[in-house]
Protein backbone atom coordinates (compact mmCIF):
# COMPACT_ATOMS: atom_id res chain seq x y z
CA UNK A 1 0.00 0.00 0.00
CA UNK A 2 1.13 3.67 -1.00
CA UNK A 3 -0.01 6.88 0.56
CA UNK A 4 -0.25 10.00 -2.22
CA UNK A 5 -0.12 13.27 -1.35
CA UNK A 6 -3.21 15.37 -1.56
CA UNK A 7 -4.69 18.51 -0.82
CA UNK A 8 -1.44 21.02 -1.44
CA UNK A 9 0.67 18.75 0.02
CA UNK A 10 -0.90 19.29 3.24
CA UNK A 11 -1.90 15.53 3.96
CA UNK A 12 -1.47 12.02 2.68
CA UNK A 13 -4.00 9.53 1.90
CA UNK A 14 -4.29 6.01 1.99
CA UNK A 15 -7.36 3.87 0.95
CA UNK A 16 -7.72 0.34 1.10
CA UNK A 17 -11.27 -2.14 1.26
CA UNK A 18 -11.36 -3.90 4.99
CA UNK A 19 -14.63 -5.27 6.39
CA UNK A 20 -16.45 -5.20 2.65
CA UNK A 21 -16.26 -0.72 2.93
CA UNK A 22 -13.80 1.08 1.38
CA UNK A 23 -11.55 2.42 4.03
CA UNK A 24 -9.16 6.00 3.92
CA UNK A 25 -6.85 7.32 6.31
CA UNK A 26 -4.98 10.93 6.27
CA UNK A 27 -2.06 11.65 7.90
CA UNK A 28 -0.90 15.37 8.49
CA UNK A 29 2.93 14.78 7.86
CA UNK A 30 5.88 16.23 5.81
CA UNK A 31 7.44 12.77 6.31
CA UNK A 32 6.61 10.77 3.29
CA UNK A 33 7.95 7.52 4.79
CA UNK A 34 6.10 7.89 8.02
CA UNK A 35 2.97 8.48 6.40
CA UNK A 36 3.76 4.85 3.94
CA UNK A 37 4.43 3.16 7.40
CA UNK A 38 1.16 5.12 9.41
CA UNK A 39 -1.06 3.91 6.24
CA UNK A 40 0.44 0.30 5.96
CA UNK A 41 0.27 -0.02 9.86
CA UNK A 42 -3.76 1.26 9.79
CA UNK A 43 -4.44 -1.11 6.59
CA UNK A 44 -2.60 -4.38 8.63
CA UNK A 45 -4.92 -3.85 11.59
CA UNK A 46 -7.78 -3.52 9.97
CA UNK A 47 -7.31 -6.55 7.83
CA UNK A 48 -6.20 -8.39 10.90
CA UNK A 49 -9.63 -7.44 12.87
CA UNK A 50 -11.54 -8.52 10.28
CA UNK A 51 -9.84 -11.87 10.02
CA UNK A 52 -10.00 -12.60 13.39
CA UNK A 53 -13.85 -11.65 13.60
CA UNK A 54 -15.41 -11.74 10.92
CA UNK A 55 -18.90 -13.73 10.64
CA UNK A 56 -18.35 -14.48 6.82
CA UNK A 57 -15.08 -16.44 7.83
CA UNK A 58 -15.67 -19.51 9.23
CA UNK A 59 -12.25 -19.67 10.66
CA UNK A 60 -13.32 -16.20 12.50
CA UNK A 61 -13.34 -16.31 16.35
CA UNK A 62 -16.76 -14.80 15.91
CA UNK A 63 -17.99 -18.50 13.67
CA UNK A 64 -16.24 -20.30 16.53
CA UNK A 65 -18.63 -18.51 19.33
CA UNK A 66 -21.69 -18.37 16.77
CA UNK A 67 -21.03 -22.40 16.13
CA UNK A 68 -20.67 -23.15 20.05
CA UNK A 69 -24.90 -23.42 20.19
CA UNK A 70 -24.64 -21.67 23.68
CA UNK A 71 -21.87 -24.21 25.04
CA UNK A 72 -18.86 -21.39 26.32
CA UNK A 73 -16.12 -21.14 24.33
CA UNK A 74 -12.34 -19.92 25.12
CA UNK A 75 -11.68 -16.13 24.67
CA UNK A 76 -8.36 -15.00 24.24
CA UNK A 77 -7.06 -11.62 25.86
CA UNK A 78 -8.44 -9.46 23.00
CA UNK A 79 -11.82 -11.02 22.41
CA UNK A 80 -12.67 -11.07 26.27
CA UNK A 81 -12.16 -7.33 26.69
CA UNK A 82 -14.00 -6.53 23.85
CA UNK A 83 -17.21 -9.26 24.82
CA UNK A 84 -16.78 -7.22 28.81
CA UNK A 85 -17.32 -3.89 27.00
CA UNK A 86 -19.94 -5.04 24.93
CA UNK A 87 -21.63 -6.33 27.83
CA UNK A 88 -21.36 -2.88 29.92
CA UNK A 89 -22.40 -1.47 26.67
CA UNK A 90 -25.35 -3.66 26.84
CA UNK A 91 -26.10 -2.73 30.65
CA UNK A 92 -25.51 0.73 30.45
CA UNK A 93 -27.42 0.95 27.84
CA UNK A 94 -30.56 -0.62 29.58
CA UNK A 95 -30.30 -3.42 26.25
CA UNK A 96 -30.53 -1.03 23.48
CA UNK A 97 -27.10 -1.79 22.29
CA UNK A 98 -26.77 -5.10 21.25
CA UNK A 99 -23.55 -6.74 20.00
CA UNK A 100 -25.26 -9.79 18.27
CA UNK A 101 -27.69 -7.76 16.06
CA UNK A 102 -30.48 -9.55 17.38
CA UNK A 103 -32.72 -7.14 17.83
CA UNK A 104 -32.90 -6.60 14.03
CA UNK A 105 -33.03 -10.80 13.05
CA UNK A 106 -36.20 -10.69 15.72
CA UNK A 107 -38.11 -8.02 13.60
CA UNK A 108 -37.11 -10.35 10.36
CA UNK A 109 -37.79 -13.48 10.68
CA UNK A 110 -36.63 -14.74 7.00
CA UNK A 111 -33.09 -12.96 8.41
CA UNK A 112 -33.48 -15.09 11.63
CA UNK A 113 -33.28 -18.54 9.21
CA UNK A 114 -30.59 -17.18 7.30
CA UNK A 115 -28.43 -16.36 9.92
CA UNK A 116 -29.07 -19.69 11.68
CA UNK A 117 -30.53 -20.90 15.15
CA UNK A 118 -27.23 -20.85 17.28
CA UNK A 119 -26.78 -17.04 16.62
CA UNK A 120 -30.71 -16.53 17.43
CA UNK A 121 -30.23 -18.37 20.79
CA UNK A 122 -27.06 -15.78 21.35
CA UNK A 123 -29.22 -13.22 20.71
CA UNK A 124 -32.08 -13.78 23.26
CA UNK A 125 -29.86 -14.39 26.00
CA UNK A 126 -28.52 -11.03 25.04
CA UNK A 127 -31.38 -9.39 26.13
CA UNK A 128 -31.98 -11.12 29.14
CA UNK A 129 -28.63 -9.45 29.76
CA UNK A 130 -26.97 -13.16 30.54
CA UNK A 131 -25.09 -13.77 27.09
CA UNK A 132 -21.42 -12.94 28.83
CA UNK A 133 -21.28 -16.10 31.10
CA UNK A 134 -23.27 -18.13 28.41
CA UNK A 135 -20.57 -17.51 25.75
CA UNK A 136 -16.93 -17.85 26.40
CA UNK A 137 -14.16 -18.50 29.29
CA UNK A 138 -11.15 -16.49 29.64
CA UNK A 139 -7.96 -18.13 28.49
CA UNK A 140 -5.54 -18.95 31.16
Amino acid sequence: MHCERIEDGAYWRGSFTAMGSPCEILIDSDDERLANTLCKLVRDEALRIEHKYSRYRVDSVLSLINASRGHPVTADAETAQLLDYAEQCHRLSDGKFDITSGVLRAQQPRLRRAFGASRWRLARATRRGAWVTSVFTREG
